[in-house]
């Protein structure tokens, strides 16, 4: 049995709001109960799809590391975008993994692992697929050694992707398919201007993209601003704590994007009929902007003209937005964020996001294309889906899962006036011809998809 889930997104919770720790009760608990009503298992496989420790969503980049010294600035090192600073890089992940590791949910998530049980006599496998908030894993040997150390005894190997052909399984995080999380063409066409990487070689994984420059200083800076701002101005009553609590959710919005909608709907009316809390969250947005648009990172990538996008690139259109920050004061500052959205291009084409099209792609011709793969599995839009792209009499398909995310889903309602959200729990269990036998149609790797969503204001 294979065990898949991705999109948990571990951090320090300095700027984002973790999962409780007993999803990893519940969630091995459940496998565990599969195991034994199996019963004839040939092994447990856990596959962490991605985005499991978030080393760039934190309030340490902004407000410990000095500006010059962050992995986006600096020399760039020609083969990564990362700071050349390698010594001074590794020792900051190192640094925001540590933070991590000592929360609650972190440790939960490695006893779930060792309490797993053993099948066939050998104890859970469990692969690591290294996505975009977690890219250091792939540049820094020292980060994958101490991850080891908190799973010990239980082996942990990391890589890019994982194929099972007895499982009619490949998987990997999906970032490889969105246009600011994906390092291939920025190394292409800015860092080696005539560079050949094809889009899944090994060397393309170790490229930092804008996106984790996005998450830490624009992001987190923002969360981490307006925090500072509150204790400027004296700001700490239990309905002002509240509302710092809850803007964290600014870091779960899909796509990206979508927080400045969110974030125009979220603060209207907030702190009072005087909206007081507006001059500092627009402090902290103008400050949050600027920084990431300083970064090195940023101006490289302006030199990049994506495919993916209407008209220029990520950084044009947040420039833009900066400069309605500092055109626009109170409600009409609002009114133009409510209006952003506009700028970032839509997604189009047959109801398909990118990752799902880029699924199909791989099903129909790509790595996935042959009689071994039924099954694509990606993580990293956070938000759960099934596709099935072609079926046959004798039951084989050509089948897209995305699995979602533990985290709370935020989205836009269907009359576009407001958001909702709920918290999800979602994971995939695949099986070989050898497991799982009872109700069989025929022969083969089968599937169960889980998708929990719980609507409710706590954990």
């Amino acid at each position: 049995m294979i065990v898949v889930f991705s999109d948990v997104h571990l951090t320090d919770g300095t700027t984002a709001r973790n999962v409780h720790a007993r999803a990893f009760n519940l969630l091995g608990g459940e496998i565990a109960a599969v195991a034994e009503k199996k019963g004839d298992l040939t092994e447990i496989h856990l596959v962490l799809l991605g985005d499991i420790y978030d080393l760039v969503r934190t309030s340490y980049w902004v407000d410990e590391v000095a500006e010059k010294d962050r992995p986006w600035n600096g020399t760039a090192d020609p083969e990564t975008a990362m700071n050349a600073d390698e010594a001074t890089a590794r020792s900051q992940f190192l640094a925001v993994l540590e933070r991590i590791l000592a929360t609650e949910p972190a440790r939960s998530l490695a006893q779930m692992v060792k309490d797993l049980p053993a099948v066939n006599g050998q104890p859970p496998r469990v692969t690591y697929v290294v996505g975009n908030h977690d890219r250091a894993f792939n540049n820094y040997a020292e980060l994958n050694e101490r991850l080891q150390r908190e799973f010990d005894p239980i082996k942990v190997e990391f890589d890019f992707k994982v194929q099972a052909d007895a499982y009619g399984l490949l998987a990997r995080h999906g970032h490889e398919w969105d246009a600011e999380c994906h390092g291939w063409e920025f190394y292409n066409k800015v860092l080696r201007r005539d560079g050949k990487l094809e889009q899944f070689d090994p060397r393309c994984y170790r490229v930092q993209a804008i996106g984790e420059a996005v998450t830490a200083e624009l992001m987190s800076g923002l969360v981490h601003n307006t925090a500072r701002g509150f204790a400027e101005e004296g700001w700490n009553s239990p309905a002002d704590l509240a509302f710092l609590e809850s803007f964290k959710d600014v870091n779960n919005l899909r796509p990206l994007t979508a927080a400045f909608n969110w974030l125009a709907w979220f603060v209207r009316g907030q702190g009072g009929k005087d909206d007081r809390y507006l001059p500092v969250i627009r402090e902290a947005l103008k400050n949050a902007l600027s920084g990431l648009l300083r970064s090195r990172l940023a101006r490289q990538w302006d030199k990049l003209q994506s495919d993916f996008l209407v008209a220029g690139d990520l950084t044009d259109h947040l420039a833009r937005v900066l400069a309605l920050v500092k055109q626009r004061q109170g409600l009409k500052l609002l009114e133009g964020l409510a209006s952003v959205a506009n700028l970032f291009g839509a997604g189009g084409g047959n109801g398909l996001d990118s990752l799902a099209k880029g699924a199909e792609s791989e099903l129909t011709n790509g790595e996935a294309s042959g009689d071994a793969i039924q099954y694509v599995l990606y993580g990293h839009t956070h938000e759960a889906r099934e596709d099935c792209f072609r079926g046959s009499q004798d039951g084989r398909v050509k089948f897209y899962v995305n699995t979602g995310t533990f985290l709370p889903f935020i989205d836009r309602s269907r009359d576009g006036r407001g958001f909702w959200h709920a918290h999800r729990m979602t994971y995939a269990l695949l099986f070989n011809g050898d497991e799982d036998r009872d109700g069989r149609r025929g022969p083969g790797p089968t599937l169960d998809v889980w998708n929990g969503l719980r609507r409710k204001m706590t954990d």
